[in-house]
């Protein structure tokens, strides 16, 4: 599943595509829609949009914990929150928090 981050502060929808500030997954079709999107293109040109390339197999503790901290997601965060690893459960609850707070 492709990645991307979105680098401003703000919600952008690209090629009916909702895009997050930070990183996030999408599907393949999706991502090719924002590719062949003029404003997707036009984007990853400027560097607004960036594409994450991902090691292929189920990433690492260390990998989810190191991206965690640029997901907005919170369904992907309540998600990661119940990973068997405990580390990822508990780096994924502290960005909750960490949303939680800004959001008081």
């Amino acid at each position: 599943m492709p990645k991307l981050r979105l680098t401003e502060p703000r919600f952008r929808k690209v090629a009916g595509v909702q895009l997050r500030p930070g990183l996030q997954a999408v599907t393949e079709d999706q991502f090719r829609a924002i590719m062949a999107h003029p404003n997707g293109a036009a984007l990853l040109e400027k560097g607004i949009l960036e594409e994450v390339k991902a090691k292929p197999g189920r990433p690492s503790a260390e990998e989810l914990i190191a991206d965690i901290a640029e997901v907005y997601d919170m369904a992907r965060l309540r998600e990661l929150t119940r990973d068997r690893r405990k580390t990822v459960a508990e780096a994924a609850q502290a960005q909750i928090d960490k949303i939680n707070a800004t959001a008081e």
